[in-house]
């Protein structure tokens, strides 16, 4: 299955990055035996350990395959888009949100995307943020390096060429920086009631269940002003932290 061999893959990644840290190898490898063996609650509480001290895309993919395993999948939904924040073009991560999605009471229908949409969303999502924010750097250089040091025939075409492409790489860093700052939120909780207004005597527009993701818009009181995927939006009664967590 693809969730195991991904998960074996990104053990070895992590035991090579987290000498720095006190979160022994020892421990790694203890969390990987325990997966294997099916001590999910074992290697479950190292790997939270280990989240505190090194909140990366491997942890947050590893903490997903627990939970999976575990059948909490609303836990499983909120680390696996954690990594997905990090890294969107994870075929394996792809497969491993699906399938949880595919254990959800609510699921989402969004319209189908145009082939122009799909076109940008691959090109956005084919590195991420930081290896965008990377070639951008190289680029801005090696723009100024043409500008100040050379000199060619064809030198003010290629600093056109080589501009526009920075401003595409530019507006790319910026969607993904708001999106990497998006407060998005999954409800945790069984279920709760949506309400047209933020007080008890409000009407129930919907009710949204456990692994749900949404945005939250404003906050009266104790109540959150939230949106789904899909345009929805009403008033719940719960509370960050407990009821609902950040992405």
């Amino acid at each position: 299955m693809l969730m195991k061999r991904g998960f074996a893959l990104i053990f070895v990644f992590i035991l090579f990055v987290t000498s720095a840290f006190s979160i022994s190898k020892e421990e790694l490898l203890k969390a990987e035996n325990y997966y294997r063996k099916g001590e999910y609650k074992k290697s479950l509480e190292i790997y939270l350990k280990a989240e505190k001290e090194i909140p990366n895309y491997e942890i947050y993919y590893n903490l997903g395959n627990i939970y999976f395993k575990l059948n909490k999948f609303a836990y499983a939904k909120l680390y696996y888009l954690r990594a997905y924040k990090i890294r969107q073009n994870d075929s394996d991560l792809l497969h491993n949100l699906k399938a949880v999605e595919m254990r959800l009471e609510d699921r989402i229908k969004l319209p189908e995307e145009d082939p122009f949409t799909k076109i940008l969303n691959s090109i956005k999502n084919s590195f991420t943020m930081n290896t965008y924010l990377i070639i951008s750097l190289i680029l801005f250089f090696i723009i100024v390096l043409i500008f100040v040091f050379l000199d060619f025939e064809w030198k003010k075409y290629m600093l056109f060429a080589l501009s526009f492409l920075l401003v595409v790489l530019f507006i790319i860093d910026i969607v993904k920086i708001n999106e990497y700052k998006k407060s998005q939120y999954i409800l945790v909780s069984p279920k709760v009631d949506v309400k047209s207004e933020p007080t008890d005597i409000g009407s129930t527009v919907f009710i949204i269940h456990e692994g749900i993701d949404f945005e939250v818009k404003d906050k009266v009181g104790d109540w959150y002003l939230i949106v789904l995927k899909n345009g929805y939006r009403g008033w719940i009664k719960a509370r960050e932290g407990k009821d609902f967590l950040k992405v």
